[in-house]
């Protein structure tokens, strides 16, 4: 995987940032050689943390060689075809997202299998300009539920964050 240096120098915080815990934790739930995708992938440090999967990452920006740009904000007709996955990772991600329920219900009709498991962390936070939702874990899991996602099981890593393990309903 080759980084994008200029991204690397634009986002210095980023690199080498990939919230080791949290990515330990996912990255033992992924079966060895699943597909992978990773929504809002940034720098793509899960990547090394599963290897012999095929992995890709769908990010705003070109962070890495296994990125490919998209908007996840918006229209999932307008998301890039990459293809359909074992295993969708949305790390970090859902606290940014406009609409949650279109979003996951987005990545599961535009890139699910009929087996595709959601692997989602999700951190409860205060508004600090950049964060788009502050749902409890109770509505999040219940708008999981109505996106088509039922939840397999709930890993606390923190007080405040959880990671979901959801398969398809």
């Amino acid at each position: 995987m080759r980084i994008n240096d200029k991204l690397a120098e634009k986002y210095p915080w980023g690199k080498g940032r990939e919230w080791p815990v949290r990515a330990g934790v996912i990255a033992s739930a992924i079966p060895h050689g699943a597909s992978v995708l990773e929504l809002g992938g940034g720098f793509c440090g899960l990547a090394a943390k599963v290897p012999g999967s095929k992995y890709r990452s769908i990010d705003l920006e070109k962070w890495t060689s296994l990125t490919v740009v998209g908007d996840l904000n918006a229209n999932s007709a307008d998301w890039p075809a990459v293809g359909k996955f074992d295993v969708l990772v949305a790390q970090g991600i859902i606290e940014y997202m406009d609409y949650v329920g279109e979003f996951l219900n987005g990545i599961l009709t535009r890139y699910g299998r009929a087996r595709s498991v959601l692997i989602a962390s999700y951190r409860i936070g205060k508004p600090d300009g950049k964060r788009r939702n502050f749902m409890s874990f109770v509505e999040l899991k219940i708008t999981m539920a109505a996106a088509g996602w039922d939840m397999v099981f709930e890993k606390a890593i923190s007080p405040g964050e959880k990671i979901f393990y959801c398969s398809r309903i």
